[in-house]
């Protein structure tokens, strides 16, 4: 979190890979994952993001099994950004995943 508060931008730049120590498709898929639990919302730092995971954040290095459910529940929440995370734990009432996607195809 500190690296997008001092550089902002980080995942746009050409040099993001290198500054990231990822290679470019994990640069993405990393944007992509924190817009998508609204810890970023425009590339930039969410307040969200901002007090779970700054230095003086509620848990920086997400070592609290708690912040994962928060993560996962802010993931959820409208406007969900993961389709088929939303459609697994808001649509889908199966008791059992054999056969029982015929009726959303």
């Amino acid at each position: 979190m500190t690296s997008l508060l001092n550089t902002p931008g980080i995942f746009t730049d050409d040099y993001a890979p290198v500054r990231l120590g990822v290679g470019k498709n994990m640069v993405k898929a990393i944007r992509y994952w924190c817009n998508a639990f609204k810890v970023l919302e425009n590339d930039q730092p969410s307040n969200f993001g901002q007090q779970l995971l700054t230095d003086e954040g509620y848990d920086p290095f997400l070592e609290n099994p708690a912040s994962l459910w928060l993560l996962h529940w802010h993931l959820l929440k409208p406007t969900c950004e993961a389709a088929a995370w939303y459609y697994t734990f808001n649509e889908f009432r199966a008791v059992e995943f054999y056969g029982a996607f015929e009726e959303y195809l």
